[in-house]
């Protein structure tokens, strides 16, 4: 099989061609999908850190997330500074947890409470 029949390398070889060729209002949607891309990779990456921390599964906290993924793409939160996504984070974990749940020692403990 040499190269030019092998159809990934012409699917790249095509994806090359219709990146020069590209429209502005092209390039700003390939772009704008990149950061939303990037911005839901975070979000489930801060949701799964989550559920570690308080439990349950990490589509309990993806609303969350999202907002604290869009604060850092926006500059707003260090991404390296995990205590400040697990405060966004506890915020609306607090208004669904019972009361009972949020008084054991595990959830206190994780919370900082």
């Amino acid at each position: 099989m040499s190269a030019f029949t092998n159809p990934r390398i012409i699917a790249a070889m095509e994806r090359g061609i219709a990146e020069m060729n590209a429209t502005p209002v092209e390039l700003s949607a390939r772009k704008r999908r990149a950061v939303l891309r990037s911005v839901m990779r975070r979000a489930w990456a801060i949701a799964r850190l989550a559920s570690e921390v308080f439990g349950g599964t990490a589509s309990h906290y993806v609303a969350g997330a999202l907002s604290q993924a869009w604060a850092e793409q926006r500059g707003e939160s260090d991404p390296v500074n995990a205590d400040s996504t697990l405060r966004r984070l506890q915020a609306r974990v607090s208004r669904r947890t019972p009361a009972s749940h949020r008084q054991t020692a595990w959830y206190s403990s994780a919370v900082g409470w």
